[in-house]
């Protein structure tokens, strides 16, 4: 079974040598089997260009590791920042690129899954729906949702918040929550910020 054993996605049959051409192929399946690629090294001219463009092409963010002008090694990276990719210089950094890109897909998610119904029995499911969903909530999410208003605030207003509380929670966590908050559609995230649904 797959979760005591593991699995092996491939192209080729079992038995089939490594070489490198056949790295592009894998890749594409490492990338789009990612949420987002995070480039950690590369050259000038470096085979991560062609995982970076399967990514592009199958709708990924793109983050780079910035480096020393001086290093070879980070040539490549500080390429992909100018030409717009994410900048990593911390995991906060990725998470709040997952965070945004689980808000938008579950936003997706919920526009096209309601079918169209009588607005005031649909004003009324959705209410019991979401009176629901809080109660489901874990007591740290509990927490992390009586933070959130009605409008925008950024994360560092919500660590603030989170302080005064004397609830010891790190970023890590409070953004692990927001995740969560948004998936269960009782939180919306615009860039970097948050507010109640």
């Amino acid at each position: 079974a797959i979760p005591s054993h593991g699995g092996l996605i491939s192209e080729y049959k079992p038995g089939t040598a490594a070489k490198s051409i056949f790295f592009p192929q894998r890749n594409r399946i490492i990338s789009g089997l990612s949420d987002l690629v995070l480039v950690i090294e590369a050259r000038q001219r470096s085979g991560t260009f062609i995982t970076v463009d399967q990514a592009l092409e199958q709708g990924k963010e793109v983050y780079a590791l910035p480096g020393r002008i001086c290093d070879r090694l980070s040539d490549g990276c500080n390429d992909l920042i100018r030409q717009g990719a994410g900048i990593a210089t911390s995991p906060e950094d990725l998470l709040t690129g997952l965070y945004e890109i689980r808000g938008k897909k579950a936003a997706r998610k919920e526009s096209t899954s309601s079918p169209l119904k009588n607005k005031e029995n649909d004003s009324t499911g959705d209410r019991k729906r979401t009176e629901q969903r809080i109660l489901s909530l874990t007591e740290s999410e509990q927490t992390v949702f009586s933070l959130l208003e009605p409008t925008l605030q950024s994360v560092s207003i919500l660590m603030e918040k989170m302080n005064l509380k004397q609830n010891a929670m790190t970023l890590t966590e409070l953004m692990t929550h927001l995740v969560h908050l948004t998936l269960k559609g009782l939180a919306e995230q615009e860039g970097s910020t948050f507010r109640k649904k």
